[in-house]
């Protein structure tokens, strides 16, 4: 899942997005949609983020985790309980 380019008909990009950001409330809709497109259990699911604007998608999944997060990240996912893995 990401965010869509626009493509011009010669086929450059444009600089403009296709659609929404995929990011924030975005972002968990589409966890969703293709969760549901997919018949997959989102409960049963896995997911890594490593910036707050994943926070709603992490909050859909029954597995979070944070990689190098952000101060904000950070601070949700110890209040949550999620794994916070770091490598520096």
């Amino acid at each position: 899942l990401c965010t869509d380019l626009e493509v011009a008909d010669n086929g450059a990009l444009t600089g403009k997005t296709d659609g929404p950001i995929c990011i924030d409330q975005h972002k968990r809709v589409a966890v969703k949609n293709l969760a549901h497109e997919k018949g997959i259990r989102l409960d049963h699911s896995y997911a890594y983020g490593n910036h707050h604007s994943d926070i709603p998608m992490l909050e859909t999944v029954g597995h979070p985790a944070a990689v190098e997060p952000t101060s904000r990240l950070y601070k949700k996912a110890v209040q949550k309980g999620w794994p916070v893995l770091t490598f520096r």
